[in-house]
């Protein structure tokens, strides 16, 4: 991601997940939400692309605006000068989207946009819905309370794969 960073000329960076896909006037809600200057950056809120009833909830969970409910499906759009201002991604194995925006909610304020991005069940469908949560759940708040991200990784590797 940082390399695509450095060849990017917009004043404007959206890092969007191949299996996401975008609403069709989200360019123009990124541009007016960052007209306000004092928004260093933001994201989406989510749906998926099945209607599992507890994936219905998930995607009103993630229209709370907090770190322990945002994560890197929802993609998250910034001011170029605020990712070249904090260093762009850390180089982790995992959780470098949980990461980048902890320091830029530190830059600025952070909204979420109440309008959802789609992305893919498909792991959720995979490892059922719940265990797939509680393992993203684990993961973040491992991550906040300090657990390096290289072990967590490890964690993800040997509990996320599919059954």
């Amino acid at each position: 991601m940082n390399e695509g960073a450095k060849a990017a000329r917009g004043d404007i960076f959206l890092i969007l997940h191949a299996d996401t896909s975008l609403p069709h006037d989200s360019f123009w809600m990124i541009r007016e939400a960052l007209a306000d200057p004092s928004i260093a950056g933001g994201s989406f809120c989510l749906c998926f692309d099945h209607p599992h009833r507890f994936l219905w909830i998930l995607s009103m969970l993630s229209r709370i605006n907090h770190p322990l409910a945002t994560y890197g499906d929802q993609e998250l759009f910034l001011r170029s000068d605020a990712f070249r201002g904090i260093g762009g991604f850390k180089e982790i194995p995992i959780m470098e989207d949980v990461e980048i925006q902890k320091r830029l909610r530190g830059c600025g304020k952070f909204i979420k946009i109440n309008k959802p991005v789609v992305t893919s069940a498909r792991r959720y469908l995979q490892n059922g819905t719940i265990r797939q949560q509680l393992l993203n759940t684990v993961l973040v708040i491992l991550y906040h309370l300090g657990i390096s991200p290289y072990l967590l990784k490890r964690y993800y590797r040997s509990h996320g794969s599919p059954r």
